[in-house]
């Protein structure tokens, strides 16, 4: 079974994909655009304000028709769960709208381009919500979660409360990923012992080849008279 969500950005399809994860856990979360090359190029067009709106719906017909090869249909075929954080649909509302005055009919056009190949979703829930009130969802989120950092962060300093580990191991995490600046160790024991004579049969090799240009140096001077 395929579940889409849909809605505009801060209508909380985010939210309810994770739940639903969680009540779930056998399901196939994915979304589009993808994490691919493909999704990649999407990212791009969207941050370029003088993307072409026409290649534009290519570069989403394309992440599509990757999602489904790679995602959604082998998923599909082995009986899983599949729940989708937008989908077709997004597509053809917004591709749709930003064809509108390049195109004669640009929602039946996009429409066409995707009959032939696309799987519809087998259910698709449309989280309807204010176009104010969306948008101001994840700056409520950030703004609460800064405050949320900075009471924890004036708390600690006062030292009128223990750290919270769960905080500490999060910024652990957090911290885990980044490249370090430092030379990697050299490794011990015969792992490394084994790679020496590679080494010392380079330096033999050097000193060999030395000795041969200075015993070969008689013979040209030789030669030349």
């Amino acid at each position: 079974m395929l579940i889409t969500l849909e809605g505009i950005d801060g209508s909380g399809k985010s939210s309810v994909w994770e739940a639903l994860g969680a009540a779930y856990p056998d399901a196939t979360l994915t979304r589009e655009p993808t994490n691919t090359w493909y999704g990649d190029a999407v990212s791009r067009s969207v941050r370029d304000p003088e993307a072409d709106p026409l290649a534009e719906l290519f570069l989403y017909t394309a992440d599509h028709a990757a999602h489904l090869a790679a995602t959604v249909r082998p998923a599909l075929a082995a009986g899983d769960l599949v729940v989708s954080d937008r989908y077709s649909d997004s597509r053809y509302a917004y591709q749709a709208a930003s064809l509108s005055g390049v195109l004669d009919d640009p929602l039946a056009f996009v429409k066409r381009i995707h009959e032939p190949w696309t799987r519809p979703p087998d259910a698709t829930l449309y989280l309807d919500v204010d176009p104010e009130t969306g948008p101001s969802a994840p700056a409520r989120r950030t703004s609460s979660s800064r405050s949320s950092s900075s009471r924890a962060s004036a708390t600690t300093t006062s030292g009128s409360s223990p750290p919270n580990p769960t905080a500490s191991s999060a910024s652990t995490r957090a911290e885990s990923w980044r490249p370090s600046s430092r030379r990697p160790r050299r490794p011990s024991g015969t792992w490394w012992r084994s790679r020496r004579p590679a080494r010392t049969r380079g330096r033999r090799d050097s000193r060999s080849s030395e000795r041969t240009t200075q015993v070969s140096r008689p013979a040209r001077s030789r030669r030349l008279r």
